[in-house]
């Protein structure tokens, strides 16, 4: 027999609870001792259910545990009466935790303009209470879907609230089932939407696996894809292996990726030495920048000898953001990398964007604006040198203007050095 589910457990301790607080009980007939002549005649006992008290905690309570009635009055009392939409979903919450469907009826009894907003506060209760009881409010009330989905009025906003809400809700079991079924309604846009935030139950990386198998996003796979493909890697191995030998032809060269990336990034277990030059080959650049990532957060970051001898346009985009990661996790690497740089046989444009790297965290992190400055003049002239330098010199003026003076000493007589002064003196209390 298989243990009951969390979410049966909750309805019995709370159906048990709400029994307690409103004195339930059974009617029997006492005194009475059955015959076994008369014993099949006896009346089955009666459930005695007496309506709640006016306690609004004792309400809730009932609510969870099935008994909806008395709090269904409760909300239309709360509806004439003018409460607010916090009032309201403290009530309806475990009324739709109990009873998804009926957010359906009672939504047209709340004004309009107010209708959109209080169920997604009701949604977002609803999902405090467990995880796959908001998944089963979105597929059991079309209210409730349409509301998740509807757009946002202020254009900053490009993802509704509705979508955002349910990042944090993305490990339950229903997510594939409800996202992908088509009387919900989710657009393919909004389903990568939201499988591109939060964790992802193995049921949600199995079925994402499927959907790209059957050609639901041509082109190159998305990163949720492969995010489902390495979550699988690690929870339920065997039966990534039972999928992998599904791999239609034309997707087979992305799942070898994904694998090679796999294999070389498992940063929990102990790095053994340098990646292949071969496996980097075949990683994509937002792959490559992850397990850059990765290796720096376990203390043996990728080379830049290793990623400068793999072809350009790979290297590019891996070196923009290179520093990011090893300076956060150890300075004496990132120091050892950038007295490698000179040896490289890297482009003007590659060394100057490692440069511009290392400099701008040298400065913000280091707090270093010697070591920072003397990287950004080893940068190719032109515009990114000097706007990199002209707000690293403002920002030290402002920090320290003292400072920012006795370095302006050192400096020849220019444009350079007036300008340090100047700012510098501006700056001074």
């Amino acid at each position: 027999m298989n243990p009951p589910s969390n979410k049966l457990v909750m309805c019995w301790a709370l159906a048990a609870m709400a029994g307690v607080a409103t004195g339930l009980g059974i009617a029997s007939q006492k005194g009475k001792t059955a015959s076994p002549d008369t014993a099949k005649a006896e009346p089955e006992p009666v459930l005695v259910r007496p309506a709640l008290p006016d306690d609004p905690a004792v309400q809730r309570l009932a609510a969870l545990a099935g008994r909806t009635a008395e709090a269904r009055l409760q909300l239309a009392e709360l509806v004439r009466a003018g409460a607010d939409d916090e009032q309201i979903v403290e009530l309806l919450a475990p009324v739709l935790f109990a009873d998804p469907t009926w957010l359906d009826e009672f939504i047209l009894t709340v004004p309009e303009e107010r209708r959109i907003e209080l169920a997604r506060l009701a949604i977002s209760r609803v999902g405090s209470l467990h995880s796959d009881a908001l998944w089963e409010l979105i597929r059991k009330s079309t209210f409730a879907s349409m509301a998740v989905r509807a757009p946002w009025t202020q254009e900053k906003l490009k993802v509704p609230p509705g979508m955002l809400m349910l990042a944090s809700h993305m490990n339950s079991p229903l997510v594939a089932e409800v996202l992908f079924d088509p009387a919900v309604g989710f657009s393919n846009e909004q389903i990568a939407e939201c499988l591109r935030r939060g964790s992802r139950d193995v049921t949600t990386c199995k079925r994402v696996l499927e959907e790209w198998f059957k050609g639901r996003w041509p082109g190159a796979a998305p990163d949720f894809v492969r995010t489902a493909w390495l979550s699988l890697r690690w929870e339920d191995e065997s039966a990534l292996r039972e999928m992998a030998a599904k791999v239609p032809f034309e997707l087979k060269s992305a799942a070898d990726a994904f694998e090679t990336f796999g294999r070389i990034r498992e940063v929990l277990k102990p790095v053994r030495g340098e990646p292949a030059l071969e496996d980097l080959a075949i990683l994509n650049g937002g792959e490559l920048a992850e397990l850059i990532e990765d290796r720096a957060m376990a203390g043996a970051p990728l080379s830049l000898a290793t990623l400068a001898k793999l072809p350009s346009d790979k290297r590019s985009g891996a070196f923009e953001d290179y520093f990011d990661w090893l300076y956060p996790f150890s300075v004496d690497q990132a120091h050892a990398a950038l007295e490698s740089i000179d040896d490289l046989n890297l482009s003007a444009g590659e060394k100057s964007a490692l440069l511009a790297n290392a400099a701008s965290h040298e400065w913000s992190s280091q707090g270093d604006f010697r070591r920072a400055f003397a990287l950004a003049e080893k940068m190719v002239a032109g515009p990114g040198r000097s706007k990199l330098e002209n707000e690293m010199i403002e920002e030290f003026a402002q920090y320290d203007p003292r400072d920012a003076l006795n370095w302006a000493g050192t400096l020849p007589p220019g444009e350079l050095r007036e300008n340090v002064e100047k700012l510098a003196t501006e700056a001074l209390p």
